[in-house]
């Protein structure tokens, strides 16, 4: 069953302050335009000579950014469908020729190449599908491909299927485990808030691992993971921080970042906290 149609790049925005003025001179507006910001190994848009940096601004004319993403001006196309790609690379207007293939053929092709962030990309495309036996074994081997070969994110999906039996595996949270802490170890925001979640799960703290015997899991270490988390702005790690706090004051302060960031229960707690801690201050002084 074939998916969507991909080129094999990863597009970000394009700030306004970022289009160069030889563009803006040709009369290209700001707020189009995708920079490239990763180009898939072997895929279409690689096999075009399409590179890293570069300025995606147009697919057949249709112009690129603001509203119209990539994903959106690809689905009028087919794949195979020859398409010409207007481009901003090397200081050069460029017209490129892509063909359109679907996205599970380009990423399989780029970890078939060594590409490791084309496994997770394949890997997760066949959990998403989902629909045979085959397709779970095949995802779990991209993620595999792909832990090893470095992209943090398959390590995640991968300690994801272990800690919940998914995709036909074997629950196993010592496996989780560690590729939690893989992940996190490359300071991917996933990987420590799952190794926390994991930590602070009863059915974990009951797993005992090495020689003495030991608990895999425990509160205090969940409680720290929470709170590295929170400092990147993970407004549910910052909520689950101030839970296992066992400091007044600074489940206060994770609770009042939760609500910052817009998070509605942590707003909750953080004006309880504050009344909790005031009364005890109260009842001190008497």
């Amino acid at each position: 069953m074939a998916g969507p149609l991909a080129l094999g790049v990863v597009p970000l925005a394009l700030p306004e302050d970022r289009l160069p003025a030889d563009l803006a001179a040709r009369g290209v507006s700001p707020g189009v335009g995708l920079l490239i910001g990763y180009v898939y190994r072997d895929g279409p848009a690689a096999r075009a000579g399409l590179q890293r940096g570069s300025i995606l601004l147009a697919l057949n004319d249709e112009p690129l950014g603001g509203d119209a993403s990539l994903p959106a001006v690809l689905s009028a196309f087919r794949a195979g469908d020859a398409i010409t790609a207007k481009a901003w690379q090397g200081g050069l207007l460029r017209e490129l020729k892509i063909t359109a293939e679907d996205d599970l053929t380009v990423f399989s092709r780029a970890c078939e190449q060594g590409d490791a962030l084309g496994c997770f990309e394949a890997g997760a495309r066949l959990e998403a599908r989902g629909t045979t036996s085959g397709d779970a074994a095949e995802a779990v081997s991209f993620f595999e491909r792909g832990c090893d070969g470095g992209a943090a994110s398959a390590c995640v999906n991968l300690g994801n299927a272990y800690s919940n039996g998914d995709l036909l595996l074997e629950k196993d949270l010592a496996r989780a485990a560690a590729l939690y802490e893989r992940a996190c170890s490359q300071q991917v925001p996933a990987g420590c808030f799952n190794l926390a979640r994991l930590h602070s799960r009863k059915e974990c703290r009951t797993v005992r691992v090495g020689a003495p015997r030991k608990p895999l899991c425990n509160l205090e270490k969940a409680s720290d993971l929470y709170g590295r988390v929170c400092k990147l702005a993970h407004p549910e790690a910052c909520y689950q921080a101030g839970y296992f706090s066992e400091s007044d004051e600074r489940s206060a302060e994770y609770y009042q970042a939760a609500c910052d960031l817009g998070h509605q229960s942590g707003c909750e707690l953080s004006e309880h906290s504050i009344e909790r801690m005031e009364r005890n201050r109260l009842r001190q002084t008497r």
